[in-house]
């Protein structure tokens, strides 16, 4: 038979803080490998989030969801976009379909 421990609860994490939350990111990483990493591929609207993060607080950017979470979530979105780690995007029509 099972024994019941009374007042006893399995510790759980604490919640990330609001906002664009990335507490961590890999050596030498670029926003593309970070995109890959975490969601399995290029994900729109969290690469748009990413680029919200890297700037300064604005109170536009939390009402739209785009303001980084903390100053460490800020500093790793802009590790993330580094000049050096982006390509160039490609020549060819615009996958968003918009027109020039």
């Amino acid at each position: 038979m099972p024994i019941a421990l009374l007042g006893c609860k399995e510790e759980q994490p604490p919640a990330p803080p609001p906002g664009v939350y990335i507490p961590s990111v890999k050596a030498g990483e670029s926003v593309f490998g970070y995109l890959a990493r975490t969601r399995g591929g290029f994900d729109l609207p969290l690469y748009r989030q990413l680029i919200g993060a890297a700037n300064e607080y604005k109170e536009g950017d939390e009402a739209a969801g785009l303001a980084a979470a903390d100053a460490t979530s800020r500093a790793n979105a802009r590790l993330l976009l580094r000049p050096e780690l982006t390509v160039p995007l490609p020549e060819g029509p615009d996958p968003l379909g918009r027109r020039a």
